[in-house]
């Protein structure tokens, strides 16, 4: 398949969002400092339900696209079903880790409060990042919607609003 935009590219490869929140992983972490005292038990649970959240966000975001009659999203989903289906499956994948990992980092904490507060962290930036993809997700649905749902060609008004007898 022949990818003439950025959007496009976008959308074939979930791989580019593991590969932007190593990126922000790496640049939140070396901003927040290694060696900062931050309790882990105080921001995990948090993020971890925020992650679920986003996971809620991300299944309600896949049944609208699997369940639209836009025309255009119908033709997407036959044409693009294998990158349709590899969006999907990385999104709902990377919110699930999203969601382990800092539950992960609260075991993590007595033993290695650097571990645990890097498995927080990236989970932050993978939640970040996979919400622009579902975000982007959502809009695509809702522009096929309403493109579908707008009216075609308006030549003139029918006649029974020429009507005086108001």
């Amino acid at each position: 398949m022949k990818r003439r935009r950025v959007s496009d590219l976008y959308a074939a490869a979930p791989w580019i969002d593991w590969v932007l929140a190593v990126g922000l992983f790496a640049g939140a972490h070396f901003v927040l400092g290694v060696g900062q005292a931050t309790p882990v038990a105080e921001v995990a649970t948090p993020v971890s339900a925020l992650s679920g959240i986003f996971a809620a966000t991300a299944v309600f975001a896949c049944g609208a696209l699997a369940q639209s009659q836009a025309v255009i999203i119908r033709v997407a989903r036959t044409v693009f079903a294998g990158d349709m289906w590899r969006n999907w499956v990385s999104i709902i994948g990377a919110l699930a880790l999203a969601a382990a990992l800092p539950i992960l980092g609260l075991y993590a904490d007595h033993g290695a409060p650097h571990v645990a507060k890097a498995l927080v962290v990236f989970a932050i930036a993978l939640d970040v990042v996979v919400m622009v993809r579902v975000l982007w997700w959502v809009g695509y649905i809702a522009r096929a919607q309403r493109d579908e749902d707008a009216p075609r060609h308006r030549t003139r008004q029918p006649s029974w609003m020429d009507s005086d007898d108001r």
